[in-house]
């Protein structure tokens, strides 16, 4: 028949009983035989055809695994994600594709699930065949048979690497943004129309070069306006009176003599 219903646990002996067990319970015309048994009834052939075509063309990497983790199915999406062949996949086992730190929970959560818990879908991390560790995003699935054990595991994988690589840069760019916005003062300051001093979100109050200094890169030096100058030094007003010039440079002057360097 079409190379489509490649089902791997027909062609692998291990799954042979597992496969016939399933296919009596969920398709009773097959009568457990193998797919490619023209003696199957033709609607539930048809429906076996259809789920197989779906399982071996999925871009996810969809792997069926006993109990003790051997490998008993393996579709084409697992052979492009992962590098190794269909048949290499078959004499493995599950834990081989897992890196060394987590195998241990995988372990656990095959253990868990052949208890009948229902594990809600998680990221985690595979090895491919040439070590590069990927990231994906995981879903166990618990088979059972009439009696409602669990006799096999299938998994859903799906590869977010790039995904994360992604998310990784979004999330160091909103970062360095937030900080850009902070260094750039953005927003309403509170501050006080008499002194002018700045009030803090914890509702502390500091004089503005301070406030600003500490929330930006910006750096402060001290002078003082001409206005300031003809307020507090009114004799450096009177001595610049000649001329535009002569006021021009006798102001200069007063502002570097209490120009104050930044500590």
């Amino acid at each position: 028949m079409t190379k489509n219903i490649k089902t791997a646990a027909v062609i692998n002996a291990r799954a042979r009983n597992l496969l016939q067990e399933d296919l009596r319970e969920n398709y009773p015309g097959t009568n457990g035989t193998p797919l490619n048994n023209s003696a199957a009834a033709p609607a539930d052939w048809d429906k076996a055809q259809r789920l197989a075509a779906i399982v071996n063309d999925s871009n996810d990497a969809l792997t069926l695994q006993d109990l003790a983790g051997n490998i008993l199915a393996w579709n084409h999406g697992a052979e492009l994600m992962y590098g190794w062949t269909e048949a290499e996949a078959l004499a493995m086992n599950i834990l081989e594709t897992i890196p060394e730190p987590r195998r241990k929970e995988a372990s656990a959560l095959s253990s868990r699930i052949a208890d009948g818990e229902t594990i809600t879908s998680f990221e985690s991390q595979r090895i491919t065949k040439c070590k590069q560790e990927i990231e994906v995003w995981l879903t166990l699935t618990a088979l059972k048979n009439r009696d409602q054990k669990v006799y096999a595991i299938a998994s859903t994988e799906r590869d977010i690497t790039e995904r994360k690589r992604k998310e990784s840069q979004k999330e160091i760019y909103f970062q360095e943004t937030d900080l850009a916005k902070v260094k750039a003062l953005t927003g309403l300051l509170p501050i006080c129309a008499s002194c002018k001093q700045i009030r803090d979100a914890n509702g502390d109050w500091h004089q503005v070069e301070s406030y600003i200094r500490d929330r930006s890169e910006a750096t402060f030096s001290h002078s003082l306006c001409p206005q300031c100058v003809n307020k507090f030094y009114p004799d450096c007003r009177a001595r610049a009176e000649g001329t535009p010039k002569a006021r021009k440079t006798s102001v200069a002057a007063a502002q570097n003599l209490i120009r104050i360097p930044r500590t």
